[in-house]
């Protein structure tokens, strides 16, 4: 087989649409769901999904909890792991609208993956988001409010 980084980098766009269109079935056509462990980490829930009502559970949670999402990701590697499987990593940013709250918020991740190639294509088998750890974060926000012409001033 080919290298997978083209076929991977539209599967994330695809499948990134569909979690901001709140399309579960779209999403879940981009898992091998023959698996029956799969497993799921978003950055925002404690622990480790690994079974499907658990993640179906999460995807609705999720189009209840939102009034909008959107979702981008950049920086794709990809490597195979041998003839079937393949792993990622790559950055994803993302914008929602929490119901009930009056501004929206985002922010940015990293995220890894494995993936399994079928008849079907690629799949998703495992998936985890990875946020900053804080003190990264929050120094982040710090040099974003430095004052324009600053650093470069005497």
């Amino acid at each position: 087989m080919d290298e997978p980084r083209a076929s991977l980098d539209a599967l994330l766009a695809d499948y990134y649409a569909r979690f901001g269109a709140f399309d579960v079935a779209g999403m879940k056509a981009h898992w091998d769901t023959d698996d029956p462990e799969p497993v799921y980490l978003a950055e925002e829930i404690g622990g480790f999904l690994h079974d499907w009502p658990s993640i179906e559970k999460y995807w609705d949670d999720t189009r209840r909890g939102l009034s909008r999402l959107a979702a981008r990701h950049w920086d794709l590697r990809a490597r195979r792991l041998g003839d079937d499987l393949a792993i990622g990593t790559w950055r994803m940013h993302w914008d929602c609208h929490v119901v009930g709250q009056p501004k929206p918020v985002g922010g940015e991740v990293r995220v890894t993956a494995t993936f399994r190639h079928l008849e079907s294509g690629w799949k998703l088998i495992h998936y985890v988001e990875a946020p900053l750890a804080p003190i990264v974060y929050v120094r982040a926000l710090y040099e974003q409010q430095v004052t324009a012409g600053f650093a470069t001033s005497s």
